[in-house]
């Protein structure tokens, strides 16, 4: 069976998944692919180069995530460009992984984008009125940026604030 597991930046998916492996699932993590699939040298990594510039590429020629979130994040066609860009190439890697997770495993989560084939959706909901995650303080995120990158996410329609959901406290 196919779990797939969603949710915005910082909604504890991660804490999730932890729990589900120790239960004996597979793991597929779509953020892991996504660092394979622009490893030094990749087709998408010479796509994200042309599109956002080629000094997002290091000395080494990996990729300075933080430059390009920078610009990917500035606005909705940045972000629509990063997605047109890797979520096909993350798509065609995951469902390789998941299938062969599959070959020894009776239930495969995926940590996922949205809108992928699963046989059943735990999508987890995040409000920026919670304490803002521990990533944000090690990446030096502040509040604002790291709301609009949640928000910039292809699973959130809106903002948790006008989505007219309430969620109960922790």
């Amino acid at each position: 069976m196919r779990v797939g597991l969603t949710g915005g930046i910082g909604s504890g998916k991660s804490t999730v998944v932890d729990v589900l492996a120790d239960m004996g699932a597979a793991v597929v993590d779509a953020d892991e692919i996504a660092r394979r699939v622009v490893a030094p040298g990749s087709s998408v990594l010479g796509r994200l180069a042309e599109k956002f510039g080629s000094d997002i590429l290091l000395e080494d020629g990996s990729l300075d995530r933080a430059l390009l979130a920078q610009r990917a994040f500035a606005d909705e066609r940045g972000t629509r460009r990063l997605n047109e860009i890797t979520h096909p190439a993350i798509r065609e890697q995951a469902e390789r992984d998941i299938s062969r997770a599959e070959e020894t495993s009776e239930i495969v989560v995926y940590e996922m984008l949205c809108s992928w084939r699963v046989d059943r959706c735990l999508s987890l909901m995040w409000s920026s009125s919670w304490t803002c995650p521990s990533r944000c303080k090690s990446t030096e995120l502040c509040s604002e940026v790291w709301t609009r990158r949640m928000c910039a996410s292809e699973c959130c329609d809106k903002c948790p604030e006008s989505s007219g959901w309430k969620p109960r406290t922790p």
